[in-house]
């Protein structure tokens, strides 16, 4: 988030504890297969960056996870660092070499890829690759640099603003498009802000709040249906924020440690669905923000329901 406005950023947030869960969900390639092809929400991307597999998965009517697709190792290039959804397109990075790619999920739910760009075309090391509407926001943490990309009717990737190192302020660790704004923290600190990308593809601060606003060490940031989802896989605590008309943070519900299970590595919001999962034991969950800002579980799956050691999991709208 550039500084050019206000410094990037520091957002209020009364210290959250946490939301209720336990969990299971199933493996791609191996999930429970309860009203199998019955699709309710966006289909889901899984991927292992270290052997180049993959999958394609949704949540059901019934709120059951189905598997609609799998790719065995090496369908995919390994090593994208991120695999991020926008405008029913997959746009892929590798923050090693600059490479990348456009794919999409067709009626099928077949992965196709429309567009691929070799190391370099990319800058690398960009840390935050994060979907906005019909933007694209980059961001490297490390020194503060950022841009404003799109995926044209081409399927090419096409740069819309850059900003030099320095512009934001650094180590952002969570960057999340929220209702037309974006959410900036600092798990480190309890810093953050918002900021929204306006007619011009130019990023504008508008709320910033200093280190201890919010509280440290959330390390899942989710924005789902309108409200943010707050979640520690440390200690299991959580909570439920939204962002308010007047682009300031609002704590709705909190959570003390233990309400959730810990170690939930991949929280993703799927529709006004939350995909739980585990990566090391493969377990996972269903989940939901209902109107009273409680979450609610609705479906467990136990250790090895999932696949192990999915790295990405993108709900592909």
């Amino acid at each position: 988030m550039p500084r050019k406005r206000k410094r990037v950023l520091a957002i209020v947030i009364a210290v959250f504890a946490t939301l209720a869960f336990s969990g299971t969900v199933s493996p791609v390639g191996a999930v429970a297969a309860n009203d199998a092809g019955v699709q309710s929400t966006d289909p889901i991307l899984w991927y292992n960056s270290a052997n180049g597999s993959g999958g394609i998965g949704t949540i059901d009517t019934g709120d059951n996870h189905v598997t609609l697709r799998t790719y065995p190792t090496g369908a995919f290039a390994s090593n994208w660092t991120h695999a991020v959804s926008t405008g029913n397109r997959i746009l892929w990075y590798n923050s090693a070499n600059g490479s990348g790619g456009v794919g999409t999920i067709d009626t099928g739910n077949n992965h196709v890829t429309l567009r691929t760009y070799p190391a370099g075309s990319f800058a690398s090391n960009w840390t935050h690759v994060v979907a906005a509407g019909n933007r694209i926001l980059w961001y490297n943490s490390a020194n503060g640099s950022g841009g404003v990309g799109a995926i044209d009717s081409g399927n090419n990737h096409v740069t819309l603003r850059t900003y030099p190192a320095g512009s934001f302020a650094s180590n952002w660790t969570h960057v999340v498009a929220a209702g037309g704004r974006i959410l900036w923290y600092n798990s480190a600190n309890g810093s953050g802000g918002v900021g929204a990308i306006d007619a011009t593809n130019s990023h504008l601060t508008l709320r910033t709040y200093p280190a201890g606003s919010f509280a440290s060490n959330w390390n899942r940031v989710v924005s789902v249906g309108g409200r943010i989802l707050w979640y520690n896989s440390a200690n299991g605590s959580g909570g439920v924020g939204a962002i308010d008309a007047t682009n300031s943070h609002l704590t709705l519900r909190t959570y003390p440690a233990g309400s959730f299970a810990s170690n939930w590595n991949r929280v993703v919001s799927v529709g006004n669905r939350i995909l739980w999962y585990n990566s090391a034991n493969g377990s996972g969950g269903i989940g939901t923000i209902d109107t009273s800002n409680n979450h609610v579980t609705l479906r467990t799956y136990p250790a090895g329901a999932f696949y192990r050691n999915w790295t990405h999991v993108t709900a592909a709208s």
